[in-house]
């Protein structure tokens, strides 16, 4: 990582709910095998609103990458999937599919 990733950054903003200043924090990440990504998190300690967002960041790849996971245990189904706006993901054992959003 470079030294400027993963370094929180702070601005203030105002809450959604309920429009006290609070502040947003920022993180810049580099996921390997998906690209970079701006995280961005708001907790306002007034109303106790709480929000987080990720966002794809840097360049489009120019390809794909078709990645499988065959779940066979309860516990890999509690994985975290992050994917682009621009992907899918398909489980045909039951008939599951989400697509590009």
């Amino acid at each position: 990582a470079h030294d400027d990733e993963e370094a929180a950054m702070k601005f203030p903003t105002t809450c959604p709910s309920c429009g006290a200043s609070t502040d947003t924090d920022m993180c810049v990440m580099n996921i390997p095998h998906f690209k970079e990504v701006i995280i961005m998190s708001l907790a306002c300690e007034t109303c106790g609103y709480k929000s987080n967002e990720v966002k794809g960041g840097g360049e489009i790849a120019s390809h794909g990458t078709k990645i499988k996971l065959r779940a066979e245990t309860t516990r890999d189904m509690s994985r975290g999937v992050v994917k682009s706006d621009t992907s899918c993901v398909a489980i045909p054992e039951i008939d599951f599919e989400l697509k590009e959003s």
